[in-house]
């Protein structure tokens, strides 16, 4: 199993990062215990990339752009509890089993159109669609905004659930029994076709 470092240049394309812009949020998980690594070194010690250490660092992504400010608020985000105490997609309490579980899975993975966060708040919204609803359906998390007027700004931070699904697939790829060598190739043509389709508008 491959090392979230190893991950982190195709995470840190999904997230408008550079990869050592998302290293330094790691470290800094790493520092307040948000992430733990498997003592040793060589293969199978370190961080793997794994659904749960992915999570924390979208969610360190979505909650702040300040390096400072990224131990509080990731761990401000992930408690957020589910407005009905339970998430109706994933069964969860809180953001970041939410987010765990949907990494997790192909199949909830798939239903994600968005996920949003208001920075001044952190109030998070899952969209996911549903079997027999036209729209999307939101799932929150977190306190109730506080009403502050129209007239004053409002920044989000949003996560297409495009990005999503293929993060999922990426980890689904990562945990089982996929060459790596053949994974690292995959992983590089899909950043240099992404490259190319911005380089070509």
């Amino acid at each position: 199993m491959i090392s979230l470092k190893s991950y982190l240049p195709v995470l840190a394309d999904y997230l408008d990062l550079t990869p050592d812009a998302l290293y330094e949020r790691q470290r800094v998980l790493v520092r307040s215990k948000v992430l733990k690594a498997v003592a040793g070194r060589g293969p199978g010690s370190g961080i793997r990339a794994m659904p749960a250490a992915v999570t924390q660092l979208l969610l360190a992504a979505l909650a702040t752009d300040s390096l400072a400010e990224t131990e509080d608020r990731t761990k401000t985000l992930g408690r957020g509890i589910a407005e009905h105490d339970i998430c109706p997609l994933t069964g969860a309490k809180d953001f970041a089993g939410a987010i765990e579980l949907i990494l997790s899975s192909a199949a909830l993975a798939k239903k994600i159109s968005t996920i949003v966060v208001a920075r001044a708040n952190l109030k998070a919204t899952i969209h996911y669609t549903e079997r027999g609803r036209r729209y999307p359906q939101p799932s929150a998390f977190g306190k109730r905004p506080v009403l502050r007027g129209i007239h004053r700004l409002t920044v989000e931070a949003r996560l297409p659930g495009q990005a999503v699904q293929e993060i999922c697939d990426n980890l689904q790829r990562i945990v089982g029994d996929y060459p790596t060598n053949a994974l690292f190739e995959e992983f590089e043509a899909t950043l240099n076709s992404r490259r190319f389709l911005v380089e070509d508008r």
